[in-house]
């Protein structure tokens, strides 16, 4: 072994090397005291070695105060040794995971780092509120570096935190944002919830401004943010005017309005026959208003629509399984045929679909609905569309609430119809009086 091999190993070993101060490791019990006794100095040399510039304090009192067990203690000049947690050799930061009741202080001294640092080296990590926020189970980090991927939550359903999300490989942490979009390019909010609201959409930044964070008592959006109107600027070349008319409209005791004075109407576009019915073998049947379907065919002044579904065929217990069947692999051809060759037989000018709702998990009295109904229900209607005369319209009734319209690939459906009725009317309505939010 050199000469200089064996000086280079015994400063290391006494902590002298370079500008690094010799060192001892507090125990248990120790005061300043007992750290000059080993030290082999004075109580007022060991303060001086150990505040000021590089150290946690800058008095020698407040250093005595603070002697923690493990801690590393100068009994000589020179910068105090760094123990403290480096980045990895990707140059990802290291990770700590929260514990309950941690503060930043105490993992700081754990981990022999400056008190203050945990912060510096948080503002780009998800999630980061600040050390009198830490949430356990969060991850963070303690030394400089890119941030680490967030933790993820057990109902989080869009944004990086959903379960079994990764990293993906090259994408900047930046965009980790963008990761589990929502349905309809719906806003997600920092809990990884989605919504079509202010209290989801609105960007509120924290005063650490770090991804995933928002001011307190708000839920910070972080994708598809805002609720401003897109692409309205121009309507359509011709607007359509659209009424439903309701053939069960004759069962009624009074004003009934029979299907032929609609003829002489002519502020309406379209008129959508309401409804007809789909049988459980995929046939279309008007049994009871065959009478009114005839003279609904004779009119010549609007658009004759033959529509399918409504709430009631949607949601009475001996009816609703019909669409969800009749749009499944297997029937969806048989379905989609039968239904064109009516409209066609019968020289009607287009097919609406109103089906109320497909992937629907909570209307009283029937079963949740498969979340596989939307794209079986997009497939049922590309098989019409590829039948249908191209002379014949296509339509479909849309809810306009985020929470059934969801369940639904309403941009590849927009493609494959003509139009769109949007059900604003559910919007508001009787049900709203006397709630909070009423007006």
């Amino acid at each position: 072994m050199s000469l200089l091999t064996a000086l280079v190993l015994s400063s290391l070993v006494s902590g002298t090397l370079g500008s690094t101060c010799k060192y001892i490791q507090a125990q248990d019990g120790d005061g300043c005291w007992s750290l000059a006794q080993r030290c082999g100095v004075t109580q007022d040399v060991l303060k001086a070695d150990n505040t000021g510039d590089g150290f946690t304090y800058t008095s020698g009192d407040d250093f005595c105060n603070h002697i923690q067990k493990g801690a590393y203690v100068c009994c000589s000049e020179g910068s105090p040794p760094d123990f403290s947690p480096k980045k990895n050799p990707d140059g990802s930061c290291h990770v700590y995971t929260v514990q309950e009741n941690d503060d930043c202080p105490d993992i700081e001294d754990a981990n022999q780092m400056k008190r203050g640092t945990i912060e510096t080296y948080n503002n780009q990590t998800w999630g980061w509120a600040g050390c009198s926020l830490m949430q356990k189970g969060a991850y963070i980090c303690l030394s400089d570096g890119t941030p680490p991927f967030p933790a993820s939550t057990d109902d989080a359903i869009c944004g990086p935190q959903v379960k079994g999300t990764v990293a993906p490989e090259g994408m900047p942490y930046t965009n980790w944002t963008n990761l589990n979009p929502c349905p309809l390019n719906a806003c997600c909010d920092k809990w990884g919830q989605c919504g079509i609201t202010v209290e989801f959409c609105e960007q509120v930044d924290s005063s650490t401004g770090a991804p995933g964070t928002s001011r307190n008592g708000t839920n910070g959006c972080i994708s598809n943010c805002g609720t401003q109107i897109e692409n309205n600027k121009e309507g359509p070349d011709k607007p359509l005017r659209v009424a439903y008319y309701e053939n069960f409209g004759q069962d009624r005791p009074c004003l009934k309005m029979d299907v032929s004075e609609l003829e002489h109407l002519d502020y309406y576009s379209h008129v959508h026959w309401a409804f007809a019915n789909i049988t459980e073998s995929w046939e279309v049947d008007i049994a009871g208003y065959k009478d009114q379907f005839e003279s609904f065919k004779k009119i010549s002044s609007v658009k004759r629509i033959v529509s399918f579904g409504g709430w009631g065929f949607s949601t009475t217990a001996y009816t609703y399984q019909i669409l969800r069947n009749g749009v499944k692999d297997g029937n969806r051809q048989s379905l989609a045929t039968n239904i064109v060759k009516f409209i066609t037989d019968n020289d009607l000018d287009g097919v609406d679909f109103d089906w109320e709702y497909p992937g629907a998990q909570d209307i009283p009295g029937i079963p949740p609905d498969s979340k596989d109904s939307g794209a079986n229900y997009l497939e049922f209607l590309k098989l019409v569309r590829a039948q249908l005369p191209s002379s014949k319209s296509l339509s479909v009734a849309a809810p306009a609430s985020y929470w059934y319209l969801r369940n639904l690939p309403i941009k590849e459906i927009s493609e494959l119809v003509d139009y769109i009725i949007y059900m604003t009317y559910d919007l508001h309505g009787q049900w709203d009086y006397g709630r909070k939010n009423a007006e």
